[in-house]
């Protein structure tokens, strides 16, 4: 199941979620599928606003997150994990490994406007 909402405290404006249902900090296994589906609904989501799934963004925290402060700038990869804007351990070691190559097959997906 994925849902693509507001999902990082601060930067909600700015932003949307993909979530995977698992356990990707204690060994959960992230499928082939999962990795390329998550690509995917980026690469589409992002070509919605013309973005690079492969790009950085800067972005101004609206709240104090834990990692950044009220007005703090923020570089950001425009596919990232939750973990990179706000306290927190999501997405997980495993998933969160993995967005460098979810980055890349977002950049190549078939639903990429770039």
């Amino acid at each position: 199941m994925t849902c693509v909402c507001a999902h990082t405290y601060g930067f909600n404006g700015d932003s949307a979620g993909i979530s995977l249902l698992g356990d990707y900090e204690n060994g959960g296994t992230l499928t082939a599928a999962a990795k390329q589906a998550i690509a995917d609904l980026a690469a589409w989501k992002l070509g919605l606003d013309g973005v690079d799934p492969q790009a950085k963004v800067t972005l101004t925290a609206a709240g104090d997150t834990g990692v950044y402060k009220t007005g703090q700038k923020a570089v950001l990869n425009t596919v990232s994990g939750h973990r990179d804007g706000y306290a927190t351990l999501c997405p997980g070691k495993t998933l969160y490994s993995a967005l460098p190559g979810i980055r890349t097959a977002a950049g190549q997906s078939r639903y990429t406007t770039r």
